[in-house]
């Protein structure tokens, strides 16, 4: 099961959460973000870990607490605090499914 969360319910939806949650930061305009979309819905039967997915304006704060700079990126929350993180390298760029899966183990 995949959490959805607005920026605003971040705080209760996901950092007060148990356990580690991965959290899918996407832009909905952003071509690449949508594409992988689907790479990450799809690890919601096989992970282990709960999912979250929050969709991110140009201007969110979220974006500069969690320093959020190409999208989509996707970071692992334990008990409130970001401990890893997997983002493209390059601001053209996206993430794949292999990248999703070694972030998870």
């Amino acid at each position: 099961m995949i959490i959805h969360s607005t920026s605003a319910e971040f705080p209760s939806k996901v950092l007060k959460s148990k356990g580690e949650t991965a959290v899918l930061f996407y832009d909905a305009s952003d071509p690449k973000s949508v594409n992988f979309l689907p790479v990450f819905k799809g690890q919601a039967a096989r992970s282990m870990v709960n999912l979250a997915q929050v969709s991110l304006g140009q201007q969110d704060p979220l974006r500069t607490r969690y320093n959020l700079k190409n999208l989509p990126t996707v970071v692992i929350f334990e008990n409130g605090h970001a401990k890893r993180r997997k983002e493209p390298v390059e601001p053209n760029s996206t993430l794949s499914e292999r990248d999703l899966q070694a972030l998870l183990r």
